[in-house]
Formats: structure tokens, C-alpha cells, sequence
């Protein structure tokens, strides 16, 4: 297993948070594969890269996480070992799951987020996600999941565990039953505006105590033809 350094995004949520860059990392597993809630941007790249990204039948726009696996070998092999490690932890039970989690999840880390690729795949796993989060008290974690019935499965959430849910999704029907905030993804500022959303450009708002839904605008290669958002 293997924490990776912020990305972009992250890189600007440090300066805006006055950490350095090193004290935000992410964890990831393989986009689409991980993602038993998505739907509207569905899309995954095959482990060896023998095959093109495959979007999905209802994809509206294309998930910038697996066009990122398509493109960077590393990112994408970095990835499924990820998923093997935990897959293998797992077998030994939840609690050696995060065991084996903390034990690489880098001493300088100050805020983590959970999947900047991937999402939480069965209740075991996010339940070793839980057992992390209340062995580091002094670390701020955060993500987004599409997962909402492995959500609903494990109940309550560590208090520094920020998790948003995203709109998009096979379950979206659940979203209300659990009070969190919900990120939209949207085409552009104006459409965010015009809907009353607040637009995140750098997880300031994702990784908050932030209890109001807000807006992610697309980014990133799109299918042929563009996307289907409005």
C-alpha cells in the first residue's frame, strides 16, 4: 500500500490551509473498478492498459480520475497494488486492514484524502477506513462517495472523518437520509451560480465541517461529442 503526494487540487488546498505541501496526501485505488455507486461518471481503464478507457452506459462525463489512469502508466499499476494490498488485508480481517493502512500512512500527514480515485467498495473496507480515522485523532480526513449503501451499513462517522456525498449516482435516491453535504457536478461557474452553489476549487470546502451542498465544475478529457451535463 502506498499514500501518494497531493495532487493539484490538494496542492492548493495546502497553501489555502497554511500546511505544506508534503502534510496532504490521498490514498487510491483504480477509478470505476472501486465504484460500485457511479453512474454518471462512470468510466474505468483496464488494468494493463491493453483496451481504451470504457465509459459506461449512462456516463454524462468522463471520470477524470480513470482518464488520468489511461494516460500515466504508474499512476494506474500504483493503483491496483493499492487494491491488491487491501484486498489481501482484508482477508485477515478489518481490523489488520487498518493496521496495515496506518502503518504507511506517512507521519507527516496532516489531512488525508481518501480517494482522489476509487470509492469505498464493501462495508469492510470503509469499516478499516473508520478504525483509521479513530487511531489518528490529530489527522483530518475527507472524501466524496457514491457508496451510499455501504454508507448506510457501517452508521456514524468518526468525528475527523469529512465525508461528502456525490450527486451522480446509482443511489442518489438515499442522499437525503443522511444529512451530509452533497458535491454536484456542473459545466460551469455560471450554472453552479444560477443553481446556488458554491463552486470548490480546492477541497477547502470538501475537507470543512461545510454542511451546505456545493459545486465541482467538469474537468478533464471528455468522451467524443463532450459531455451530457446542462
Amino acid at each position: 500500500m502506498k499514500f501518494s503526494k497531493g495532487n493539484r487540487k490538494l496542492q492548493k488546498l495546502a497553501m489555502e490551509k497554511g500546511h505544506k505541501k508534503a502534510h496532504i496526501v490521498s490514498f487510491d485505488l483504480p477509478a470505476g473498478h472501486t465504484c460500485p455507486g457511479a453512474k454518471d461518471c462512470l468510466s474505468k481503464v483496464d488494468r494493463h492498459g491493453a483496451k481504451p478507457i470504457q465509459d459506461g452506459p449512462d456516463t454524462k462525463f468522463r471520470c477524470y480520475a480513470a482518464s488520468a489512469e489511461a494516460f500515466y502508466k504508474n499512476t494506474r499499476l500504483a493503483r491496483w497494488n493499492n487494491l491488491d494490498d487491501v484486498r489481501l488485508a482484508l482477508r485477515k480481517g478489518v481490523a489488520h486492514c487498518a493496521s496495515e493502512i496506518s502503518k504507511v500512512l506517512p507521519k507527516h500527514a496532516r489531512i488525508v484524502r481518501i480517494h482522489t480515485s476509487g470509492d469505498f467498495f464493501s462495508i469492510k473496507y470503509m469499516q478499516a477506513w473508520i478504525m483509521v480515522c479513530n487511531m489518528h485523532p490529530e489527522v483530518q480526513f475527507y472524501g466524496y462517495t457514491k457508496s451510499l449503501k455501504v454508507l448506510k451499513a457501517v452508521g456514524e462517522l468518526p468525528a475527523n472523518f469529512h465525508l461528502n456525498l456525490s450527486h451522480g449516482g446509482r443511489f442518489d435516491a438515499m442522499i437525503p437520509t443522511f444529512g451530509l453535504p452533497v458535491a454536484h457536478v456542473v459545466s460551469s461557474d455560471l450554472v453552479a451560480l444560477t443553481r446556488g452553489l458554491k463552486v470548490d476549487t480546492t477541497d477547502g470546502i470538501a475537507c470543512s465541517s461545510n454542511k451546505k451542498d456545493f459545486a465541482l465544475v467538469i474537468h478533464g478529457v471528455q468522451p467524443k461529442g463532450g459531455h451530457k451535463l446542462a
